[in-house]
C-alpha cells in the first residue's frame, strides 16, 4: 500500500489458549464485522451455548447438538440456544458475523433449545489446492483453504473485503506489496492469525502443505483485483 511500511501491514498474532471446564478455547479474531473461535472439546463434555445466529463447523470428532449427532466435516447453523455433548474428543470452530469477545456458556438450562440447520458445503478446485466454501452470503464469507506444498496463489487486493487467516497447519509465506511497489514477506506458521485490511496487495506461497481457516466480510469476484497471475509470476523480495 502506498505510503505504508511493511511493519504497518504486519498484523500477525499468535492465538492463545484459554482453558475451560469442557476443554480449550482459542479466540482467533474478534472484529466489529466478524469473530471466530476454535474449541477443543474433551470426550463426554456437555454444556449449552446461548448465542444467536452463528455457525459451528466440526473439524474433527463428532457431537450431539440438541441430541442429534453431527460428524466431522459438517456445518451447522444455530439460530439460538443449543446443547452440545461431545461423543469423543473433538475440535470445532464457531463463526459469528458480529463481534463476540467471550461466549455465553451455561449448564442445564430449562429453556427450550432452538432448532439447528445442517448446511451444504461447496468445494472449488484450484491449481494450487482447493477452497471449501462454508458460507458466502450478504454478511460475509467463511472458507477453508488447502494449499499444496510449493504452490502459490495470484497476487491480488480487495477494494472492500476485510479478511482474517488462521493457519491450522503448514507454513505460508505471505507476499505483501507496499510503499512504492516494494515486495516484502510475512511468514505465517501454525497457530498464527493474520488480519488483512482492504487494499492490501498480497499473495500466498505455501512452503508446506497448508490449511487456512479464513473469515471475512462480504466476498465478491468484483471486489478482487488481480495484480499478477500466480501461474506465471515469480515473487522476489525488494523493489519491483
Amino acid at each position: 500500500m502506498y505510503g505504508k511500511k511493511l511493519k504497518d501491514l504486519d498484523t500477525k498474532s499468535i492465538v492463545r489458549k484459554v482453558k475451560s471446564s469442557f476443554g480449550i478455547i482459542k479466540n482467533i479474531s474478534s472484529q466489529k464485522e466478524f469473530s471466530y473461535k476454535k474449541i477443543y472439546l474433551k470426550k463426554l463434555s456437555k454444556f449449552e451455548l446461548n448465542e444467536k445466529h452463528y455457525y459451528i463447523y466440526i473439524s474433527s470428532g463428532s457431537l450431539l447438538i440438541n441430541n442429534k449427532e453431527v460428524y466431522e466435516g459438517s456445518l451447522v447453523f444455530c439460530p439460538g440456544l443449543i446443547s452440545i455433548n461431545s461423543i469423543k474428543n473433538s475440535e470445532i470452530y464457531l463463526f459469528f458475523f458480529k463481534q463476540v469477545d467471550s461466549l455465553r456458556i451455561q449448564n442445564n438450562s430449562s429453556k427450550k433449545k432452538i432448532k439447528t440447520y445442517l448446511k451444504k458445503i461447496r468445494i472449488k478446485k484450484k491449481y494450487w489446492g482447493e477452497i471449501i466454501d462454508l458460507v458466502n452470503n450478504k454478511y460475509g464469507a467463511i472458507k477453508i483453504i488447502y494449499m499444496k506444498k510449493n504452490t502459490q496463489s495470484s497476487m491480488e487486493f480487495h477494494i472492500s473485503k476485510k479478511e482474517n487467516y488462521y493457519i491450522e497447519y503448514g507454513f505460508i509465506k505471505l507476499g505483501i506489496r507496499y510503499a512504492r511497489a516494494i515486495n516484502g514477506l510475512i511468514n505465517l506458521k501454525k497457530n498464527n492469525s493474520y488480519l488483512m485490511k482492504p487494499g492490501t496487495i498480497h499473495m500466498r506461497m505455501a512452503s508446506e502443505n497448508s490449511k487456512i481457516i479464513e473469515m471475512s466480510t462480504r466476498d465478491s469476484d468484483n471486489d478482487s483485483i488481480i495484480v499478477h497471475d500466480g501461474k506465471n509470476y515469480k515473487f522476489q523480495v525488494g523493489k519491483c
